[in-house]
């Protein structure tokens, strides 16, 4: 194991506080793996306190939208998806219901009763099945639930109905679900739709945006981790781009970035990643991944890690040579000014990511007329079209335990300290776009990269990646 991976799965090795040791649970625990989950948390890196804490805001935040009511805050896990009969995909919790439990189990629903005396918070989990245990192994039940999470109390998952009937089916209490689009139709039929139809229309509410807009501000803890996830990210990235000069091909690129992932500690990819060679990656999200590159072509690669339920998202675009011609290092270096303008906007009350995507739009422009496919006797409205036709993506949008992070929270927000973006300005030339030069044509640049904001400015997650065009030769020159 090399010393990233080892400094990322070392912990303090203490002795479980609440007793893991005499249980067997459906997820890693300090039991289980004290190298990696100290006595009092939960999960890696994230204390039994912190999570009581979240739900502890999330209780006040509901509680002031209208303190006349009681609230009942219905959080599901997600259910299982298959890729064919039997043959399960990787399961990965939904992140509000992480957030909230630190729970890691399907079936599963969070409850939290609040009033103005304070809240109370149940989780509803699968017991143990003799058939489960032999075919998929044990899951943790209400007993290691309970111990496990710190949460004030655990039922059985098929007490969930007439446990909710009970407490929210009433004129004076509103329930915080959401019905129009449910986290996991299999809980949603079986439990939750009976429940809903019990309630009148008018005292049902969604709580995702209240509990994103808490995601949204990450606390020293989850820092921390996406610094390491941000660490982790750039290894794999380093060690993948040199062995694309020997390997040039998507699938190859594909299992390598893989392997780096895992082996150095991260439980798995992200995204399925963007790996595309030469004109591929005119398609901003292809993810076929199966064709040869050309030796005299670039990749772009978009690639995520995910730490311990938290992601980074980075692109870079190289030449598998490891030289770039003249027209591939201009356009870009046309691409890496606009990067190294836009990152400096990355400030705390100041700006938001529409603002950085604006001028992002004019820098482009800017850069159009450079390389030549643009005239500066364009007007605007013109200048601002063709910079959205050759980069037809935003800047960027919120990162944590989620690629595409809190979705509901508006890209309009002015930035404040603690949240996590990124920042991915792009250039796409088609390969038959007669605006643009010959020898640029089919060439598709991004470079990306996960900042988090700070009091005085920003920190760059990934910087350990290089970014320059003199960098990325020296590195792949290198290798």
């Amino acid at each position: 194991m090399n010393s990233l991976a080892h400094s990322l799965l070392l912990g303090n090795g203490r002795r479980c506080l609440h007793g893991c040791a005499r249980l067997t649970l459906g997820q890693p625990s300090h039991a289980t793996h004290p190298n990696l989950i100290a006595s009092n948390e939960v999960t890696p890196r994230i204390t039994v306190q912190e999570y009581r804490s979240r739900r502890d805001k999330l209780a006040d935040v509901i509680s002031s939208y209208d303190t006349s009511k009681r609230h009942v805050v219905v959080v599901p896990s997600h259910d299982r998806s298959y890729m064919a009969a039997g043959v399960p995909f990787i399961y990965r919790q939904h992140s509000n219901m992480r957030y909230l439990s630190g729970f890691l189990e399907n079936e599963s629903v969070l409850v939290m009763e609040i009033d103005n005396t304070g809240h109370h918070s149940t989780l509803f989990v699968k017991e143990h099945s003799a058939h489960e245990n032999i075919w998929e192994g044990q899951r943790s039940g209400t007993n290691g639930a309970l111990q496990l999470t710190g949460v004030d109390r655990t039922e059985n998952i098929k007490k969930l109905e007439t446990s909710l009937i009970h407490s929210a089916v009433n004129e004076d209490t509103l329930l915080w679900y959401n019905q129009t689009t449910p986290v996991s139709p299999s809980l949603h039929s079986k439990y939750l739709e009976p429940l809903v139809r019990r309630v009148q229309p008018s005292n049902i509410r969604n709580a995702d945006s209240y509990i994103e807009s808490l995601r949204l501000v990450k606390s020293e803890a989850e820092r921390d981790l996406m610094r390491k996830c941000g660490d982790l990210t750039s290894e794999m990235f380093i060690e993948s781009m040199k062995f694309s000069v020997e390997h040039p091909d998507e699938h190859a690129l594909f299992a390598k970035f893989d392997y780096e992932c895992r082996i150095n500690g991260a439980s798995n990819l992200a995204y399925l990643p963007v790996i595309a060679g030469g004109k591929n990656a005119l398609a901003i999200h292809y993810i076929r991944n199966d064709q040869a590159i050309a030796s005299d072509s670039m990749v772009l690669v978009d690639c995520g890690c995910d730490l311990h339920g938290y992601v980074s998202d980075v692109t870079r675009t190289w030449p598998v040579s490891g030289r770039f011609t003249a027209a591939q290092r201009e356009m870009y270096e046309a691409v890496e000014e606009i990067y190294n303008t836009c990152i400096q906007f990355c400030k705390a009350g100041e700006y938001s990511l529409d603002d950085i995507y604006s001028i992002m739009m004019a820098l482009t422009a800017k850069q159009l007329i450079r390389l030549g496919v643009a005239s500066g006797s364009m007007s605007d409205k013109q200048l601002s079209q063709l910079a959205y036709q050759i980069c037809p993506h935003h800047v960027g949008h919120w990162l944590g335990m989620d690629v595409h992070d809190t979705p509901s929270m508006s890209r309009s927000k002015k930035l404040e300290p603690h949240q996590v973006i990124c920042i991915e300005p792009g250039m796409y030339f088609g390969e038959n776009d007669e605006r643009v030069p010959k020898e640029m044509r089919g060439i598709g640049i991004r470079i990306e990269d996960n900042i988090l904001i700070t009091e005085d400015g920003y920190e760059n997650l990934t910087s350990a990646l290089p970014s320059s065009a003199n960098e990325i030769e020296a590195l792949l020159t290198d290798s």
